[in-house]
């Protein structure tokens, strides 16, 4: 999927599009066996990875009744990720609507966030994505990420684990 210079694929049939650093987490996170990519929060230990936990982020889905997803609680945000998009962690990100929000803050950033956490439910694959765009102040941005579903205290999903890179040119 590409919309507005925004690509959203399968990461397992895209790892040719992995940065080295990517290939080094997807790699870890799955022992070099990536036969099943579903991940259990119990078995992602963040000690692990502290050389990835800058760029590191996780949020809980909220479904609704109908296991649909309505919204989600952002509860790592990684301190490089944090610079660039402000510090998330705990909040609810769908429904904010303060003026502090990604919504009101980044809404380009949130609309991508919302296509990506829809896909991910709905696909319950790991999906690699990327973007292209310039701030404000005329930096020249590239965002690479894995998002991977996650479950914790369920068999199915419901978390995200993604770790992004962002370059400024």
């Amino acid at each position: 999927m590409i919309a507005n210079n925004y690509m959203l694929v399968p990461a397992k049939e895209s790892k040719h599009l992995f940065t080295p650093t990517q290939k080094l987490f997807w790699d870890k996170l799955f022992s070099g066996d990536d036969t099943d990519t579903h991940l259990n929060r119990a078995d992602f230990n963040p000690k692990e990875f502290t050389s990835f936990l800058p760029n590191i982020w996780m949020a809980e889905l909220l479904l609704n009744e109908n296991n649909q997803l309505e919204n989600l609680k952002m509860t790592l945000v990684g301190t490089k990720l944090a610079k660039v998009y402000g510090e998330l962690t705990n909040q609810l990100i769908f429904d904010n609507n303060s003026t502090n929000s990604m919504k009101s803050q980044m809404e380009s950033t949130y609309n991508r966030l919302m296509m990506l956490s829809h896909e991910l439910f709905e696909q319950n694959i790991p999906l690699y994505s990327r973007v292209e765009y310039l701030e404000e102040n005329k930096n020249y941005v590239t965002a690479t990420g894995l998002t991977f579903p996650m479950c914790k205290n369920s068999p199915n999903t419901n978390m995200m684990l993604g770790y992004v890179e962002v370059t400024y040119r």
